[in-house]
Order: structure tokens, then C-alpha cells, then sequence
């Protein structure tokens, strides 16, 4: 057995492989570029529609524990695509332990008649790579339309710090605030200041005007569960919908499912809608995947499309012949997924989902 320690000025610890410094220094940072995001020119792939020819910007980066700097533009070489398919190839960024190099590579794709893909990023311990951008490079063409160069930097993240004061700190920064007992997040719109560690949670606050969290935001269903920090009254509150039909002349409420207890509706609470409705197949065709079922109303619709059970059974009820799914989408229509219903065979879903928070009002306290 044998123990290691390192990098010291004397003893064993003094002269490392690079295979240990490597180790070491990877555990320090995240693969990727030394920017603040997306819209950094740091290292960034772009086209001017020159023959066989892109550009990339200067810029630093960081892989596996070794630093990669670019001090100026320079242009990156691609072969013409001969072929009558378009081609998408890849700029990556690739380690090279044998040659003991970081650099910048260009990887060639194959067309393709219908949807062409990039070359892999390799995970190869000898050549790693990290993805720059792909581009698409047209049948028979030399050049890449500006628009064709698709941005896949990764970016380094940020060390979690202790300060009170977050102005100044660089976009991206997390800091916590040990005064207040809070995280704080840096963005390019203002400074947010985040959830606070107490064990009563307070409820998300934004310390910049027309700063929004991300672009799903879950923070109205928050507001609206926690009106007034905890009056329950509002998380309580509920909208029903009635489904007395379909969007689509194809299908027509199921018979007698009352008698099941089964109730064609759609429930608002708290953010949350419940899903529960009963078709039958009454085309003199069955329905395939993709074909709509019904269209949600607004204010019963999901913030992101979700995919929710079914089954299908017989006109009788007394078989279920068959497992599936329908697809929601957040403009409300309902498809199925990946499963047949056939002539005067009923489909039956039930689930739950976030509503999307511009489709409802946040009541008001009185």
C-alpha cells in the first residue's frame, strides 16, 4: 500500500505525473469555457460565408484540469461537402495527453438525406473533448450560412462565496449571506436573493426590477399557495372544468361512465391541475399515435407538455386491452402517444399537472 501527497517544493510530493496533476486540478473547476455564458464572445464559433472557412473568437477555457488560452481570432478550416445530403460537422475543443496539447479541432460529420448528426464529442481518457458548436454545412456548398452555426459552449461554473454585498461580484456568482442567513445569485438583470435557511422558508423575493427566475417559472404557484405567508385559504381554493365533449368529431364522451363513478372534468388547485376524462372511439377508423383527442381548455393547460397514462378498453368496459399515454402540450391539444385505439374502443386518462401561470389569476386577498 501506498499513500501520495502532492505538490511540495522537497520529498516525493516535489516532482508529480502529470496524470496526478491532472487529477488533481480537474477536481478544482468544470469543463469548459472561462465565460460568464452565453453571450460572451469567449471562444465563440461564427461564420462570414468565406469558402472553407470559419472563425472562432479568443478566449479561455478549462479541460480536465489543464488551461487553454487563445490570444486572438483566428479561422478554423472545414472540407466542402461534395455529397447531395447536407452534413453537420463539430468544433471541439480536445485534450491530447499524448502530444500534450489543448486545442481546437474541427471533426467532420457524414451526410445524411433526412436528419444529419454531428460527429460524438469523445470521453476517451487520451483525447477529451468538450463541444465548441456544430454547423451545418449545405449539399454541394463551401460555405456555412451564418445562421446554419449552432453555439454548444460549455461554461466553467462559479465557487460558492461568503459575501453580504453582492454588488460587483461577477454574473454567475453564488454567494451566501451569512447576516441575513441567505444565497444570493448574480444574474446579468439584477442580484437575486434567494431562499433564506431558516427552517420557515420565506417566500422567493427579487431584489432587481424585471428580473425573472428562469424562463419556466414555478414562482406563481408559490405566490399562489403562500398568499399572505400562509393563509391557507387561497392554496385551498379550486376551479372545475366540465369536458361535455371533444375537440374532435372522432371521439364522443364514453356511455354510462357515470355509473363508474368517472366524471369527465378537469381540477385547478393551487397550480396543480387533476386530469380525468373518458373517450370513445366513434371514427369508422381507429386512431393512431399522433391523432388528437381533445383540446384543454385555457387556464387548465401545462406550463411544459407532459405525458400522461391511459388505457384503452373495450365498448363493453369489460377488458382493458392495452397500456398507453397521451401527449398534453402547453396549447392544450391532447395526442396519443405511442398507442392504437380502435373503432368503439374508449381511452381512459388520468393525471396531474403544473398549470401553466399566465393561464391563471392569482386570487386577491378579501
Amino acid at each position: 500500500m501506498a499513500e501520495y501527497s502532492f505538490p511540495f517544493d522537497g520529498g516525493t510530493g516535489a516532482a508529480i505525473t502529470e496524470d496526478q496533476w491532472s487529477y488533481m486540478a480537474g477536481s478544482w473547476q468544470d469543463d469548459g469555457v472561462e465565460a460568464e455564458g452565453p453571450a460572451s464572445q469567449a471562444l465563440k464559433v461564427s461564420s462570414q460565408v468565406v469558402p472553407l472557412t470559419l472563425s472562432i473568437q479568443p478566449g479561455h477555457a478549462f479541460l480536465k484540469g489543464f488551461h487553454y488560452y487563445l490570444d486572438t481570432s483566428r479561422t478554423l478550416a472545414f472540407t466542402e461537402n461534395l455529397s447531395e445530403y447536407d452534413r453537420v460537422d463539430r468544433v471541439v475543443l480536445r485534450l491530447d495527453r499524448t502530444s500534450n496539447t489543448v486545442s481546437i479541432a474541427v471533426k467532420t460529420g457524414t451526410p445524411a438525406p433526412e436528419t444529419p448528426v454531428p460527429p460524438a464529442v469523445s470521453t476517451d481518457y487520451n483525447t477529451p473533448e468538450v463541444s465548441l458548436a456544430t454547423f451545418t454545412v449545405r449539399a454541394g456548398a463551401n460555405t456555412v450560412l451564418s445562421g446554419d452555426v449552432v453555439d454548444a459552449r460549455p461554461f466553467c461554473g462559479k465557487r460558492v462565496r461568503v459575501a453580504e454585498n453582492l454588488s460587483g461580484l461577477p454574473v454567475g456568482s453564488v454567494a451566501y449571506r451569512p447576516e441575513s442567513d441567505r444565497f444570493g445569485l448574480v444574474r446579468s438583470g439584477g442580484v437575486f436573493d434567494g431562499v433564506a435557511m431558516s427552517s420557515e422558508i420565506a417566500p422567493l423575493q427579487e431584489a432587481a426590477a424585471g428580473f425573472n427566475l428562469h424562463k419556466v417559472d414555478p414562482d406563481p404557484h408559490m405566490t399562489y399557495m403562500n398568499q399572505t405567508r400562509g393563509d391557507a385559504r387561497y392554496s385551498q381554493r379550486s376551479h372545475t372544468h366540465v369536458l361535455a365533449s371533444s375537440s374532435n368529431t372522432g371521439w364522443l364522451p364514453a356511455t354510462n361512465y357515470q355509473t363508474l363513478g368517472f366524471t369527465n372534468r378537469l381540477v385547478l388547485r393551487g397550480g396543480v391541475v387533476s386530469v380525468s376524462f373518458y373517450y370513445s372511439r366513434r371514427s369508422t377508423s381507429g386512431a393512431a399515435d399522433g391523432e388528437l383527442v381533445t383540446t384543454l381548455p385555457v387556464g387548465y393547460r401545462p406550463m411544459a407538455a407532459v405525458l400522461l397514462p391511459a388505457y384503452v378498453s373495450t365498448n363493453d368496459r369489460s377488458t382493458v386491452t392495452k397500456a398507453g399515454a397521451v401527449h398534453v402540450a402547453t396549447d392544450g391539444q391532447v395526442t396519443l402517444y405511442q398507442t392504437f385505439v380502435g373503432y368503439s374502443e374508449r381511452i381512459i386518462v388520468t393525471g396531474m399537472f403544473f398549470a401553466a401561470p399566465n393561464d391563471y389569476s392569482i386570487p386577491t386577498e378579501g
